[in-house]
């Protein structure tokens, strides 16, 4: 970008909405590290933005795939694995692209994505916990609790009341 071309074109328009998507989810929150993976979407979106090597198309396809992905099925009993089978790579192989091209690991990705799914459930509907849990993947309510308060640092119910 210049002063000359203040535009770029944009071919995969699905990531940078999808990064974009991710940064506002992120805003919500008042904890450090989702400021921290707010910084990193946005050097993500730069990265995007002006990289152009082969092997990072490549292991950027592969991402782009996956993360498609885990957004469209998170809802689903849903393993890394599986994502990396159907890639044709060996599961830590895949990993190790995935946590290259977005800064955490796959299984990080879909824990953040199906906690930030659940706070969405959590602000804007009125089901139980329970049912937040299965919406987002998570068949064990005290499990995802747990989860839940492991990453937003207070339970469901809390963040219910708090944020509603």
């Amino acid at each position: 970008l210049s002063i000359q071309s203040p535009t770029k074109k944009v071919n995969n328009f699905t990531e940078v909405e999808r990064i974009f998507n991710n940064i506002y989810d992120l805003s919500c929150s008042n904890l450090q590290r989702d400021k921290y993976q707010t910084f990193a979407s946005v050097y993500q979106l730069f990265a995007l933005l002006t990289g152009n090597d082969k092997n990072t198309i490549q292991s950027r396809n592969y991402t782009h795939f996956a993360i498609r992905y885990m957004d469209n099925n998170y809802a689903e009993d849903m393993h890394i694995k599986d994502i990396a089978d159907s890639l044709h790579l060996e599961k830590t192989y895949f990993s190790k692209l995935f946590k290259k091209e977005t800064g955490i690991t796959p299984s990080e990705y879909l824990s953040n994505l199906r906690i930030q799914k659940a706070c969405r459930l959590l602000r804007d509907y009125s089901i139980t916990i329970s049912e937040t849990a299965a919406s987002v993947g998570i068949n064990d309510a005290f499990y995802f609790s747990r989860k839940f308060k492991n990453a937003m640092g207070v339970s469901p119910n809390k963040y219910r009341k708090e944020y509603k």
